[in-house]
């Protein structure tokens, strides 16, 4: 019956489980009051009310759980002290949207936090290894004062005063690594995204900077940045005495590229796109001391207005929709860029036909890189062999929607979804939707936990978050009874159902429930015999019991 049960749960909490049966513990938090409160905090009915007090309890390896709700609060002047991670810990909220923290915090030697919204406050990491996992910093800053730090999948927005998103100040030579981020400071007085000193060996890999006033500064020491994409920033790049790769960027519409405090920095250039900035190339490096002009090397890039080096081109790349508000810089079909970068660079990770050879710009390698060139007799940006699959002809010129399904022709083959079905992947969600909501309008569960796009809506989950699903959060098994627990909506009554075969037929165990916002507990009288019990959760739109989930 267990085994059965594990199957419904999200991934990031089977994992714990597993680390349960290896020695660890999961320690659970609810905002609010907690009648049941106990000491250790093992279950959700005796969870801890308060993140310190549940932390007191965890040990190096062990989980803290926190249910959605707010913790701390904001104080003028000073405050309480800041959350203390302890080494070895993992703190780990229900999904970003749900899950708030308003206090500083600081993370002890390998521990982790992860689905936060942290609102105007400092994470410090003070020494040892901190990773930082798919949590939204609103107002907040990541501060690394002596430790090494991995951040990954988070967004950082509404920066309210002048700092950097991510301060490395002193590194002592720790490897800083961001992953998959975005910055997005428009609007904003702060200064920018990453700031990075003291020798600090820096990686940034596929991560936004938009509206920055410096999107990424470095002292000294190496840094690596590629598959980033800088839109919108007065200077892109800062940098010090330091050697730094810049690989498979994208920079678009920035007052520079790049600018440095010294001359003997070395900066090398490859597969880039470099258009439409303020300054033109902006690659003529005018601020060491004394002033000077420093060349980097740029090799197999577009430049506009040229550039000296093997493989440079010329050429207007070609993007779609560069837009100031949401600009996309993925390149058309027949970009100059499409095939072009380094013949010696990595390709592999590019979808087919990909012409043997890397694309330019920040979707070079990766699974979001154009495929090659292939005839376009129309010269309308669509493939021959694309309009005459979906249309039997080359007549249109990509501004047509047959299907009304809000998506230009053009947009469908941007996407590769059918413009003659408003709904590609039959999730009943159109494309156009499906693009507004940025889920994938090929694949009915986009982020892979089990539950459609669609039904995600209905429940209030995010489908592009695979830790915030309608599935049980919890379960246990006390004096012979089971309780469930799991997330709820109003306009919809849910019903714990069990049978003794994993295919039903399924009955009910107790009347149904109608849902609120937050979090439910169901308990079923187990009832033991030769077989094993399987469960299920109904949810059906409130009345009339119409719209099965």
């Amino acid at each position: 019956m267990i085994g059965a049960l594990l199957r419904a749960v999200p991934p990031v909490l089977a994992g714990m489980l597993f680390a349960l049966r290896l020695g660890a513990a999961i320690v659970y938090v609810r905002s609010g009051n907690q009648p049941g409160e106990e000491y250790p905090y093992a279950t959700p009915e005796t969870a801890a009310a308060l993140i310190p007090t549940a932390m007191e309890a965890a040990a190096y390896g062990d989980i803290v759980l926190v249910y959605p709700g707010v913790y701390g609060q904001f104080y003028v002047g000073p405050g309480p002290p800041p959350y203390q991670i302890k080494e070895g810990v993992r703190l780990v909220g229900f999904g970003a949207h749900r899950t708030v923290i308003l206090r500083d915090t600081t993370g002890g030697p390998d521990s982790l936090l992860s689905g936060f919204r942290v609102v105007g406050s400092v994470l410090r990491v003070p020494e040892g290894l901190v990773a930082v996992n798919d949590c939204v910093f609103d107002g907040s800053i990541v501060f690394a004062e002596r430790g090494a730090i991995t951040v990954r999948r988070c967004r950082f927005e509404g920066l309210w005063n002048r700092n950097y998103c991510i301060e490395v100040t002193e590194g002592f030579g720790l490897p800083v690594t961001i992953q998959d981020c975005s910055f997005d400071l428009r609007g904003t007085s702060a200064q920018g995204g990453i700031m990075a000193i003291g020798g600090a060996p820096l990686t940034v890999t596929g991560c936004a900077f938009t509206g920055c006033d410096r999107a990424i500064s470095i002292g000294e020491g190496r840094a690596e940045i590629s598959n980033c994409v800088f839109t919108y920033n007065e200077v892109a790049l800062r940098s010090g005495d330091l050697d730094i790769l810049v690989q498979n960027c994208t920079f678009y519409g920035n007052g520079w590229a790049i600018t440095s405090a010294s001359n003997t920095s070395s900066q090398v250039f490859r597969n880039c796109i470099i258009w439409a900035n303020e300054n033109g190339s902006v690659l003529e490096v005018k601020r060491g001391y004394p002033p000077d002009v420093y060349l980097p090397v740029v090799t197999f890039s577009d430049v506009e207005g040229g550039y000296p080096g093997p493989g440079n081109i010329n050429a207007d790349p070609m993007c779609f929709f560069p837009s100031a508000d949401e600009p996309d810089l993925h390149l058309c079909a027949f970009s100059p860029c499409v095939d072009a970068g380094d013949p010696f660079s990595d390709y592999n990770n590019e979808p087919e036909p990909n012409g043997g050879r890397v694309n330019m710009g920040a979707y070079g390698n990766t699974w979001e890189a154009t495929t090659s060139e292939l005839v376009d007799t129309d010269g309308d940006n669509l493939r021959d062999d694309w309009e005459i699959q979906n249309f039997g002809n080359l007549d249109g010129d990509g501004s047509g929607d047959g299907d009304d399904d809000g998506l230009l022709d053009r947009e469908e083959y941007r996407h590769l979804s059918d413009p003659n079905n408003a709904d590609s992947d039959g999730d009943s969600l159109s494309d156009g939707e499906e693009v507004s909501l940025r889920t994938d309008p090929l694949v009915k569960d986009t982020d892979n936990d089990g539950t459609p796009d669609a039904k995600e809506l209905t429940q209030g989950t995010n489908p592009l978050d695979w830790k915030d699903a309608f599935t049980v959060l919890d379960f246990y098994i006390k004096e012979g009874h089971l309780y469930i627990t799991f997330p709820t909506l109003p306009g919809y009554r849910y019903s714990l159902e069990s049978s003794n075969w994993p295919n039903g037929p399924f009955g009910f165990t107790v009347s149904p429930y109608r849902g609120r916002y937050g979090v439910f507990t169901h308990t079923d009288v187990l009832r033991l015999g030769p077989y094993n019990r399987f469960f299920r959760i109904r949810a059906r739109e409130y009345p009339g019991g119409e719209g099965s989930r």
